[in-house]
């Protein structure tokens, strides 16, 4: 209560001005006393002007008290002192309240010490005039008395000390404040600070996401496009046909490049690790949801329709992993769409079979071999992490680079390369993906658990 009542004053500025208007009128109504009835022991007229200009200078002060509480204490202790010596005493009680108060609650410590310091002397000073006076509270015949002299000074000075102590507790509450309030501040700015980090990320998975369909939809589909249109080449006997099919072949492969540039643009090297991650996260949307495990079939079909012999050998028991079944097809589609692009016949290349297997073990785990037949050109090496039959970029294509950092992200391992007494050959064991205790909506993308052991040719 205190707290939200003490940040509501210092919040408002007319607040403020309540003290120093109560201050004025107070100070106003005594010096109306003097002036019109007069007391035993008030100023002769002739000081009544410089008391009204003192008593004034003193309440001016108080309107800024906040800004310079160590000016307006020293004041204030000025005028007590130079009021005492013109016989006015009581008159200065509320100024040095509130100059003492501003000082201690809203003042540096230094000038919290210094300021009090100063009107708690300047008033000392002031009860010693008023108790050696002829007329002080505590003289007897002229001469003071030793416990009316020390009580007087309880008496004079107790207001302040008891405002000093109530100074510094609210000093102490508003460092609290104050400082829970940087706290809040601070974590408002690192809460801020991570969304624009998440939203940074984000953006970076959408354009993984977006590049690695670009990658693995488009280019396949391109160069699909290019192999069959360079297949039927000089086979039409129609030579319209066979500039038709040029034609095709020129924008497809002109497509394909454009995708690539694309891919990069989008999923540069420095990109890889997000556009990986975006691949084994959870689909966001229905242009995101994972492949089913039987989407591969029509990859299968387009590879077979280039002439190429292409066979899917699978044992064990499809698990009901959503994401593995995303990532095998993956996997196979590019390391089909490698073989077909840089090795099948369309393109002056010996490769004339394909085999892919998936073998499912008890664990969960997927063991994926693509194997072709072609044969390994001089100065190749064996065997590449993450490389490619031809690929660009040194050896190492865009699509095999980014699927093995995506499978090392699962947990699994990669590897692709030319193998002894074999072709290109891409292996990778992608662990169980499922999500404990998740399961598949119904309709939803995935196929139900079931065995397989057979050969599709």
């Amino acid at each position: 209560m205190f707290d939200r009542l003490s940040e509501r004053w210092d919040a408002s500025p007319l607040l403020q001005l309540v003290a120093p208007v109560l201050c004025v009128a107070w100070e106003a109504m005594l010096f109306t006393r003097l002036f019109f009835i007069g007391l035993p022991g008030s100023p002769s007229p002739s000081l009544l002007l410089p008391v009204l200009l003192l008593l004034a200078l003193g309440c001016a002060a108080l309107f800024v008290r906040h800004r310079w509480p160590l000016a307006v204490a020293l004041a204030e202790a000025m005028s007590i002192a130079l009021l005492s010596l013109m016989g006015v005493t009581s008159e200065t009680g509320a100024l040095a309240l509130v100059a003492a108060y501003a000082c201690v609650a809203r003042g540096s410590q230094r000038d919290a010490l210094a300021g009090t310091t100063t009107i708690v002397a300047a008033q000392a000073f002031a009860c010693t005039q008023d108790v050696m006076a002829p007329t002080g509270g505590a003289a007897v015949g002229g001469t003071a008395s030793t416990w009316g002299f020390m009580l007087t000074y309880v008496v004079f000075l107790s207001p302040t000390i008891l405002t000093i102590a109530l100074g510094a507790i609210s000093r102490l509450r508003y460092d609290r404040r104050r400082a829970r309030q940087a706290e809040a501040a601070a974590e408002r700015a690192r809460a801020e600070e991570l969304a624009r980090v998440a939203e940074a990320r984000d953006a970076a998975l959408r354009r993984g996401r977006i590049a690695a369909e670009l990658h693995d939809s488009v280019g396949h589909d391109l160069t699909a496009i290019v192999a069959l249109s360079e297949g039927l080449a000089g086979t039409t006997g129609d030579d319209e046909l066979d500039r038709a099919l040029a034609s095709i072949n020129g924008l497809a492969r002109a497509g394909l490049e454009d995708t690539r540039r694309a891919v990069r643009a989008l999923a540069g090297a420095r990109d890889a690790k997000s556009a990986g991650a975006a691949m084994t996260g959870p689909a966001s949307d229905a242009a995101e949801a994972p492949h089913r495990w039987d989407e591969v079939e029509p990859v299968l079909e387009h590879v077979r329709e280039l002439g190429i012999t292409c066979a899917l050998t699978e044992t064990g028991t499809r698990p009901d992993d959503a994401r593995q079944a995303d990532l095998a097809f993956s996997i196979t589609r590019e390391a089909l769409t490698n073989a077909v692009r840089h090795g099948g016949r369309a393109s002056g290349g010996h490769v004339g079979r394909i085999v892919t297997s998936w073998d499912h073990r008890p664990d969960g785990t997927l063991a994926l071999t693509v194997r072709d037949d072609g044969e390994r050109t001089a100065g190749t090496p064996c065997t590449a992490a993450g490389g490619g039959n031809g690929a660009e970029e040194g050896g190492r294509g865009t699509g095999l680079v980014r699927l093995e950092e995506v499978v090392r992200l699962s947990g699994g391992t990669f590897s692709s390369g030319y193998e002894d007494n074999a072709g290109w050959t891409v292996h990778a064991t992608i662990p169980s993906q499922a999500v404990p205790g998740h399961r598949l909506p119904p309709g939803g993308k995935g196929v139900r658990a079931h065995d397989t052991h057979h050969d599709r040719r």
